[in-house]
C-alpha cells in the first residue's frame, strides 16, 4: 500500500471516529458525487450515514426521518445559493442539526451573507474543499463536536481581504459597471461625470484590487464579495 492510501486511510478512520456519534445526512448537486458518498459510506461501513440528497428538498426529507440530532454535510452545489435557506431551514427545524458545508465555488459575499443569516446556537462549519487533507476537516468536526461553529482559516482570510479593501462610492458604481461590460464612456454616461472622470475610477479600482485588467479585476472582486455573480 502506497504512502498515500496509508495517509488517507489514516484520516478517514480519525474522521470517522468523531461522526460516528451521529446520524448523518449529505446534500449536493452532482449524482455522482451522491453516487460516491453512498459508495463510500458501504466501504467504511458508516453505519450512521442515512442518504445523500441531491437537491434541498431530498435533504431536508431525508433530515427530517432523524430521531435525534444529525450531522448535515452540504456541498455548495446543493442549490444556486449555496445553500443558504437550505441551512437556515435546518437550523429553523424540530432538531437543531450540525452542518458542514464544503465551498468549491468561493463567492465571499454569499459565505458573509451566510454568517450574517446563520443561527448563532446552531453549530456550522464551513470548509473550502481545497483544504482537504491539511486537517480542517478534522478540526471542523471536532469543533462541531464540541456545539462551536468553525470557518476555515483560508476563507477567513479571504473575508478579510475584503474588508480590508475599501473602495469609494464612485469605484464601486465603476466595477458594477465594469462587471456589466460596459466601457468608460458608457460609465461615465450613466453616472454623469466625464470620461476621463471614469477612466480615473477604473483605474483607481484597480489598483485597491492589485488587478492587471478588469478581467483579473472583476475574478477579485467577486472573491472578495464586492459583487454577486
Amino acid at each position: 500500500m502506497s504512502p498515500f492510501n496509508q495517509g488517507f486511510r489514516r484520516r478517514t478512520r480519525s474522521v470517522n471516529s468523531i461522526i460516528e456519534q451521529w446520524p448523518i445526512v449529505c446534500g449536493t448537486g452532482s449524482l455522482l458525487e451522491a453516487h460516491l458518498v453512498g459508495r463510500l459510506g458501504l466501504a467504511e461501513a458508516l453505519p450512521g450515514l442515512v442518504g445523500c440528497g441531491t437537491n434541498e428538498q431530498e435533504v431536508w426529507q431525508l433530515s427530517t426521518t432523524l430521531e435525534r440530532q444529525g450531522l448535515v454535510v452540504l456541498s455548495d452545489s446543493i442549490a444556486a445559493d449555496r445553500g443558504i435557506a437550505l441551512i437556515q431551514r435546518l437550523q429553523m427545524g424540530h432538531l437543531v442539526h450540525r452542518v458542514l458545508l464544503l465551498v468549491q465555488a468561493v463567492q465571499a459575499g454569499r459565505i458573509k451573507l451566510l454568517l450574517k443569516r446563520c443561527h448563532k446556537a446552531s453549530p456550522l462549519a464551513i470548509l473550502h474543499v481545497e483544504s482537504f487533507g491539511s486537517g480542517a476537516v478534522i478540526r471542523a468536526l471536532l469543533s462541531l463536536k464540541a456545539g462551536r461553529s468553525y470557518l476555515d482559516p483560508q476563507l477567513r482570510e479571504m473575508l478579510e481581504l475584503g474588508a480590508d479593501c475599501q473602495l469609494t462610492r464612485r469605484e464601486t458604481q465603476a466595477l458594477q459597471g465594469v462587471a456589466r461590460g460596459l466601457s468608460n464612456k458608457l460609465i461615465a454616461a450613466e453616472l454623469g461625470i466625464k470620461p476621463e472622470t471614469a477612466r480615473d475610477h477604473v483605474s483607481s479600482l484597480l489598483s485597491k484590487l492589485t488587478a492587471h485588467n478588469r478581467t483579473e479585476a472583476l475574478a477579485k472582486a467577486l472573491e472578495m464579495g464586492l459583487i454577486d455573480r
